[in-house]
């Protein structure tokens, strides 16, 4: 099954929780529409619905992190599929 290029603001916010790095899903939304984050566009609206590309976000994590970053979700669905 292919990844999708985007993922939502709750799996973001489970990647850095996976990592060992509490956030909240509304600090997420915040830092994306202040532009905190560069893996991610902020659309401002009724909804938070950022735009979030999967690969920049655990690439940036990753390069943060100083190791490859715990994918989350990813590799539980891989393992379910064999």
């Amino acid at each position: 099954m292919p990844t999708l290029p985007t993922m939502t603001l709750h799996d973001c916010a489970e990647g850095f929780r996976a990592n060992q790095i509490p956030i909240t899903e509304d600090l997420l939304a915040d830092g994306i529409e202040n532009g905190k984050f560069p893996f991610a566009v902020g659309l401002t609206g009724k909804q938070r619905k950022p735009i979030i590309f999967r690969d920049r976000f655990y690439a940036w994590l990753s390069d943060m992190l100083l190791r490859p970053a715990i994918r989350a979700y990813e590799d539980v669905k891989k393992e379910d599929h064999v």
